[in-house]
C-alpha cells in the first residue's frame, strides 16, 4: 500500500507541475494575458501565474520594477515612494475616479512661478505603454536629474507636471478583465459601461468620431466634462497656469500629432508647431534610431472631437499642445500589446522628445510674460506680508 500511495502522490505532483507550466506558458514572458481569438475578454487573468511573478518569487524581489507593466497597487506604491524619497518631487492627488480611486500627479519644480509643461498619459485604458513610459521618465527625473545637465537646466526653467494614469479604473479593468478596454468604468446602462475620456472635453463635443451610443468604444458621455476624471483633469490643468506646453501620450503609430483633430482647419501658428515637431522627430532618430512622423491630427489619424489637446490649444489658448503616438508603428501586429521589454527603449524616445520640445518652447516664453510677472509680484507680496 505504501508503494501505491507513493506512486499516487508522485503522479499528483507531476500533474500540478504540468498545469502550472501550461498556465505560465499561456500568459507569456511579460505577463500579458491570454487573448482569446474573436473575443474582447481576458480569461482568468487574476488566477494565472506569469513568468514575471514566478521569477520575483524565486529571487525574493518584492520591489517595484518599473521596467514591467505595473499593477494598480504597484502604481500607487511607486507614487508614494517618489513622494517620500525625492525632495524635488511632489505627488498630488487632484481628484477621484468614477470608482473612487485617487487621481495622482507628480510635479517637479524649483520656482513655483516658472511656466508649466504638462504631460498626461493613460487616458485610454489599453495604452499601457504610455503610462509605463511616463512612470519611467518620472523615476529618471527624480533619481538622476542632478547628473543630467540638460534636464537640470530645464527644471530650472520650467515646472513639470506628469499625470501618468488619467484613467485608473479602466486601466485596472484592462489588466484583469478586458485587455483592450478603452473607456473609463462609468455604469451608463444595464449592459453598457464606460465613457471615452478623450471624447469628453468641451471642444466640438459629440460631433466627429464620437458616439452617443453607450456601448460604443467612442461614447462621448452625456455632456462635456461629464466624467470625474475629465472634470478633475480640467480643473488641475487650469490650476497649473502659466502653462506653456501640453503633451498627451498615447499608443500607437509613432506620430507627433499637431492640432487640430476636431477639424481639418489649422491654427494660425501651425507651421511653427509643425517645425518644432519635425525637430523632435529628428532628435529621436538621431538618439535612438526610431522614425516618428509629424502630422495634423485630423489628417495623420482621423478627425475626432472632444480631445484634450484640442481643448488645451483652442479653449485655454496654450500655444504648444501636442499628442505623441508612441511605439509601435501602425503596421506592427503587436499593437497595444507591446512587450515590457519595449518600455525602456520607448522611454528613451519620449524623454528625448520632451527635452526637445522644452528647448523649443524657450523661444516663445515671452508670450507668458504678463502671467509670470503677476505670479512673481504675488509671491513677493506674500513674502513681504510674512516679514511684516
Amino acid at each position: 500500500m505504501s508503494a501505491l500511495l507513493s506512486f499516487v502522490i508522485t503522479m499528483a505532483v507531476a500533474v500540478v507541475v504540468f498545469l502550472v507550466v501550461v498556465v505560465i506558458d499561456m500568459v507569456g514572458v511579460t505577463g500579458t494575458p491570454l487573448k482569446v481569438p474573436g473575443s474582447n475578454t481576458t480569461q482568468g487573468y487574476s488566477t494565472l501565474i506569469s513568468k514575471e511573478e514566478v521569477l520575483r518569487a524565486e529571487t525574493g524581489h518584492n520591489g517595484i520594477d518599473i521596467d514591467h507593466y505595473l499593477a494598480l497597487q504597484e502604481y500607487s506604491g511607486f507614487m508614494k515612494e517618489i513622494n517620500s524619497s525625492y525632495p524635488n518631487a511632489e505627488v498630488m492627488i487632484y481628484g477621484k475616479s468614477y470608482e473612487g480611486r485617487d487621481l495622482m500627479a507628480v510635479k517637479f519644480y524649483r520656482n513655483s512661478c516658472n511656466p508649466t509643461i504638462f504631460v498626461e498619459a493613460g487616458i485610454h485604458a489599453r495604452e499601457w505603454i504610455a503610462s509605463a513610459v511616463t512612470f519611467k521618465i518620472i523615476n529618471t527625473i527624480a533619481r538622476n536629474s542632478s547628473q543630467d545637465e540638460e534636464m537640470s537646466k530645464l527644471l530650472d526653467l520650467y515646472n513639470w507636471v506628469f499625470v501618468p494614469l488619467v484613467n485608473p479604473d479602466g486601466y485596472d479593468f484592462s489588466r484583469h478583465e478586458n485587455r483592450y478596454w478603452r473607456k473609463n468604468k462609468r455604469v451608463v446602462t444595464k449592459n453598457c459601461t464606460g465613457v471615452d475620456l478623450n471624447r469628453n472635453f468641451d471642444i466640438n463635443w459629440g460631433t466627429v468620431d464620437a458616439s452617443d451610443d453607450p456601448c460604443s468604444d467612442i461614447y462621448c458621455g452625456k455632456a462635456p466634462f461629464s466624467e470625474p476624471e475629465t472634470q478633475s483633469l480640467k480643473t488641475f490643468i487650469q490650476a497649473s497656469w502659466p502653462l506653456i506646453g501640453y503633451i498627451s501620450l498615447h499608443a500607437y503609430a509613432q506620430l507627433i500629432i499637431c492640432p487640430y483633430s476636431y477639424t481639418k482647419a489649422t491654427p494660425e501658428d501651425f507651421e511653427e508647431l509643425a517645425k518644432l515637431a519635425e525637430n523632435v522627430t529628428r532628435a529621436i532618430y538621431n538618439t535612438t534610431g526610431e522614425q516618428y512622423l509629424v502630422g495634423e491630427g485630423s489628417r495623420a489619424l482621423y478627425e475626432a472631437s472632444g480631445c484634450s489637446t484640442d481643448w488645451v490649444k483652442k479653449v485655454l489658448g496654450v500655444k504648444y499642445s501636442y499628442a505623441i503616438e508612441m511605439r509601435p508603428t501602425d503596421n506592427d501586429t503587436r499593437g497595444f500589446s507591446l512587450p515590457a521589454s519595449e518600455i525602456e527603449p520607448t522611454s528613451r524616445d519620449i524623454f528625448v522628445a520632451l527635452k526637445t520640445f522644452a528647448n523649443g518652447f524657450k523661444r516663445n516664453i515671452s508670450y507668458l510674460r504678463d502671467s509670470l510677472k503677476n505670479c512673481n509680484n504675488t509671491e513677493e507680496a506674500q513674502k513681504e506680508t510674512g516679514r511684516g
